[in-house]
Protein backbone atom coordinates (compact mmCIF):
# COMPACT_ATOMS: atom_id res chain seq x y z
CA UNK A 1 0.00 0.00 0.00
CA UNK A 2 2.92 2.23 0.81
CA UNK A 3 4.50 1.41 -2.13
CA UNK A 4 1.10 1.91 -4.39
CA UNK A 5 0.81 5.82 -2.59
CA UNK A 6 4.60 6.48 -3.24
CA UNK A 7 3.63 5.45 -6.78
CA UNK A 8 1.17 7.71 -7.14
CA UNK A 9 2.63 10.96 -5.88
CA UNK A 10 5.76 10.60 -7.87
CA UNK A 11 3.44 10.63 -11.17
CA UNK A 12 1.30 13.77 -9.68
CA UNK A 13 4.54 15.36 -9.36
CA UNK A 14 6.01 14.53 -12.76
CA UNK A 15 2.65 15.37 -14.97
CA UNK A 16 2.73 18.54 -12.30
CA UNK A 17 6.05 19.38 -13.63
CA UNK A 18 5.14 18.72 -17.24
CA UNK A 19 2.50 21.08 -16.94
CA UNK A 20 4.63 24.14 -15.56
CA UNK A 21 7.28 23.45 -18.02
CA UNK A 22 4.94 23.55 -20.49
CA UNK A 23 3.11 26.88 -19.21
CA UNK A 24 5.84 28.37 -18.30
CA UNK A 25 8.34 28.10 -21.39
CA UNK A 26 7.72 30.62 -24.51
CA UNK A 27 4.58 33.01 -23.69
CA UNK A 28 4.33 35.52 -25.63
CA UNK A 29 1.86 37.98 -26.10
CA UNK A 30 0.52 40.11 -28.98
CA UNK A 31 -1.46 42.71 -29.41
CA UNK A 32 -2.62 42.73 -33.25
CA UNK A 33 -4.79 44.90 -34.91
CA UNK A 34 -6.43 42.94 -38.47
CA UNK A 35 -8.07 45.17 -40.64
CA UNK A 36 -11.07 43.75 -42.39
CA UNK A 37 -13.49 44.47 -45.10
CA UNK A 38 -17.03 45.46 -44.01
CA UNK A 39 -19.48 42.89 -42.68
CA UNK A 40 -22.93 42.13 -42.24
CA UNK A 41 -23.11 39.06 -40.27
CA UNK A 42 -20.80 37.97 -37.47
CA UNK A 43 -19.73 34.34 -36.53
CA UNK A 44 -17.24 33.90 -33.22
CA UNK A 45 -16.46 30.61 -31.94
CA UNK A 46 -13.57 30.25 -29.40
CA UNK A 47 -12.39 30.31 -25.79
CA UNK A 48 -10.80 33.99 -25.70
CA UNK A 49 -11.52 35.41 -22.03
CA UNK A 50 -13.36 38.54 -23.12
CA UNK A 51 -15.04 39.55 -26.41
CA UNK A 52 -16.19 43.38 -26.50
CA UNK A 53 -18.57 45.04 -28.94
CA UNK A 54 -17.72 48.41 -29.77
CA UNK A 55 -19.17 51.10 -31.92
CA UNK A 56 -16.78 52.90 -34.06
CA UNK A 57 -16.13 54.66 -37.94
CA UNK A 58 -14.33 51.61 -39.15
CA UNK A 59 -14.40 48.38 -39.26
CA UNK A 60 -11.60 46.26 -37.50
CA UNK A 61 -10.96 43.42 -34.99
CA UNK A 62 -7.93 43.78 -32.46
CA UNK A 63 -6.57 40.97 -30.10
CA UNK A 64 -4.91 40.88 -27.15
CA UNK A 65 -3.58 37.50 -25.37
CA UNK A 66 -0.87 34.65 -26.24
CA UNK A 67 0.70 34.56 -29.44
CA UNK A 68 -0.07 30.45 -29.57
CA UNK A 69 -3.61 31.21 -29.01
CA UNK A 70 -4.13 34.18 -32.11
CA UNK A 71 -7.29 33.79 -34.01
CA UNK A 72 -8.37 33.49 -37.83
CA UNK A 73 -10.48 36.40 -38.36
CA UNK A 74 -11.89 36.55 -41.79
CA UNK A 75 -14.33 38.07 -44.00
CA UNK A 76 -15.97 36.28 -47.04
CA UNK A 77 -19.69 37.30 -48.57
CA UNK A 78 -20.05 39.81 -45.82
CA UNK A 79 -19.67 37.14 -43.20
CA UNK A 80 -16.98 38.21 -40.29
CA UNK A 81 -15.79 34.65 -38.58
CA UNK A 82 -13.48 34.21 -35.90
CA UNK A 83 -12.31 31.29 -34.31
CA UNK A 84 -9.37 30.95 -32.01
CA UNK A 85 -7.22 27.76 -31.39
CA UNK A 86 -7.20 25.04 -28.41
CA UNK A 87 -3.99 24.89 -26.88
CA UNK A 88 -3.37 21.13 -25.32
CA UNK A 89 -0.57 18.90 -24.63
CA UNK A 90 -0.23 15.34 -24.92
CA UNK A 91 1.03 12.91 -21.95
CA UNK A 92 0.67 9.24 -22.74
CA UNK A 93 -2.13 9.83 -25.14
CA UNK A 94 -3.75 11.57 -22.62
CA UNK A 95 -4.92 15.25 -23.51
CA UNK A 96 -4.64 18.24 -21.31
CA UNK A 97 -5.98 21.10 -22.02
CA UNK A 98 -3.92 24.22 -20.62
CA UNK A 99 -5.19 27.42 -19.02
CA UNK A 100 -4.69 30.61 -21.26
CA UNK A 101 -4.05 34.10 -20.15
CA UNK A 102 -6.78 36.62 -19.89
CA UNK A 103 -7.00 37.29 -23.32
CA UNK A 104 -9.66 40.18 -25.06
CA UNK A 105 -11.05 39.84 -28.25
CA UNK A 106 -12.81 43.98 -30.00
CA UNK A 107 -14.89 44.07 -32.91
CA UNK A 108 -15.04 47.22 -33.97
CA UNK A 109 -18.01 47.91 -36.43
CA UNK A 110 -20.37 51.81 -37.77
CA UNK A 111 -23.55 52.11 -36.07
CA UNK A 112 -25.73 49.93 -38.83
CA UNK A 113 -27.90 46.75 -38.50
CA UNK A 114 -26.49 43.21 -38.38
CA UNK A 115 -28.47 40.52 -39.83
CA UNK A 116 -26.96 37.97 -37.76
CA UNK A 117 -25.01 37.45 -34.54
CA UNK A 118 -23.46 34.41 -33.28
CA UNK A 119 -21.19 34.46 -30.61
CA UNK A 120 -20.29 30.58 -28.53
CA UNK A 121 -17.52 30.89 -26.40
CA UNK A 122 -17.04 28.39 -23.38
CA UNK A 123 -15.05 31.28 -20.64
CA UNK A 124 -15.34 34.44 -20.96
CA UNK A 125 -17.49 38.03 -20.93
CA UNK A 126 -19.34 39.79 -23.57
CA UNK A 127 -20.40 43.11 -23.51
CA UNK A 128 -21.78 45.24 -26.10
CA UNK A 129 -22.39 48.98 -26.43
CA UNK A 130 -25.01 49.14 -29.19
CA UNK A 131 -26.10 45.84 -31.13
CA UNK A 132 -28.51 46.54 -33.57
CA UNK A 133 -29.11 42.74 -35.33
CA UNK A 134 -32.14 41.08 -36.91
CA UNK A 135 -31.65 37.94 -35.71
CA UNK A 136 -28.77 36.65 -32.60
CA UNK A 137 -27.64 34.46 -30.26
CA UNK A 138 -25.28 34.13 -27.90
CA UNK A 139 -23.91 31.19 -25.75
CA UNK A 140 -21.24 31.23 -23.35
CA UNK A 141 -20.78 28.19 -20.74
CA UNK A 142 -18.88 30.69 -18.08
CA UNK A 143 -19.24 34.44 -18.48
CA UNK A 144 -21.20 37.53 -17.70
CA UNK A 145 -23.04 39.14 -20.13
CA UNK A 146 -23.35 43.02 -20.78
CA UNK A 147 -25.40 44.83 -23.74
CA UNK A 148 -25.92 48.55 -22.72
CA UNK A 149 -28.40 49.34 -26.08
CA UNK A 150 -29.99 46.15 -27.75
CA UNK A 151 -32.23 46.49 -30.97
CA UNK A 152 -33.77 43.42 -32.53
CA UNK A 153 -36.39 42.63 -35.61
CA UNK A 154 -36.71 39.17 -34.29
CA UNK A 155 -35.66 36.50 -31.93
CA UNK A 156 -32.31 37.29 -29.61
CA UNK A 157 -31.39 34.06 -27.60
CA UNK A 158 -28.96 34.55 -24.46
CA UNK A 159 -27.62 31.79 -23.01
CA UNK A 160 -24.94 31.24 -19.85
CA UNK A 161 -24.02 28.45 -17.70
CA UNK A 162 -22.74 30.61 -15.25
CA UNK A 163 -22.79 34.62 -14.99
CA UNK A 164 -25.08 37.55 -15.05
CA UNK A 165 -26.92 38.76 -17.38
CA UNK A 166 -27.96 42.88 -17.82
CA UNK A 167 -29.92 44.27 -20.77
CA UNK A 168 -29.35 47.92 -20.42
CA UNK A 169 -32.33 49.35 -23.26
CA UNK A 170 -34.03 47.36 -25.91
CA UNK A 171 -36.62 47.39 -28.07
CA UNK A 172 -37.80 43.88 -27.47
CA UNK A 173 -41.89 43.31 -27.67
CA UNK A 174 -41.75 39.93 -25.60
CA UNK A 175 -39.71 38.25 -23.04
CA UNK A 176 -38.61 34.65 -21.88
CA UNK A 177 -36.59 34.84 -19.03
CA UNK A 178 -35.30 32.19 -16.83
CA UNK A 179 -32.60 31.34 -13.97
CA UNK A 180 -32.34 28.44 -12.06
CA UNK A 181 -30.12 29.98 -9.09
CA UNK A 182 -30.96 33.94 -8.95
CA UNK A 183 -32.93 36.76 -9.33
CA UNK A 184 -35.29 38.72 -12.50
CA UNK A 185 -35.32 42.27 -12.32
CA UNK A 186 -37.44 43.92 -15.73
CA UNK A 187 -37.76 47.83 -15.88
CA UNK A 188 -36.82 47.53 -12.22
CA UNK A 189 -39.38 45.67 -10.62
CA UNK A 190 -38.21 41.96 -9.03
CA UNK A 191 -39.65 38.98 -10.75
CA UNK A 192 -39.59 35.14 -10.11
CA UNK A 193 -37.18 33.22 -11.11
CA UNK A 194 -39.17 32.46 -14.67
CA UNK A 195 -40.90 35.68 -16.50
CA UNK A 196 -42.77 35.40 -19.63
CA UNK A 197 -44.45 38.19 -21.21
CA UNK A 198 -45.84 38.73 -25.27
CA UNK A 199 -43.60 35.49 -26.04
CA UNK A 200 -45.69 34.95 -29.62
CA UNK A 201 -44.20 38.91 -30.34
CA UNK A 202 -42.13 39.26 -33.20
CA UNK A 203 -38.92 40.08 -31.53
CA UNK A 204 -38.87 38.55 -28.00
CA UNK A 205 -36.00 38.73 -26.09
CA UNK A 206 -35.24 35.01 -24.58
CA UNK A 207 -32.04 34.83 -21.80
CA UNK A 208 -31.81 31.62 -19.63
CA UNK A 209 -28.90 31.55 -17.09
CA UNK A 210 -28.44 28.01 -14.80
CA UNK A 211 -26.55 30.07 -12.11
CA UNK A 212 -26.94 34.17 -12.57
CA UNK A 213 -29.28 37.28 -12.09
CA UNK A 214 -30.97 38.80 -15.02
CA UNK A 215 -31.50 42.32 -15.56
CA UNK A 216 -33.36 44.00 -18.28
CA UNK A 217 -34.26 47.64 -18.32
Amino acid sequence: MRKMLILIFIVVIAIGGVYFLYNSNDIKTVNKNFSVESFEQIKVDNSIDNIRLVTGDRYSVSYTGQEKLEPSVKVKNGILTIDSPERSITINGSIFNVKKLKQELIIEMPKQELKYLSIDTSNGNISADHLEVQKGKIDTSNGSINIKNLVMKNEFEIDTSNGTVKVGKTNAAGYDLSTSNGHITVEGKNKSDEFEKNTSAENVLSIDTSNGNIYVN
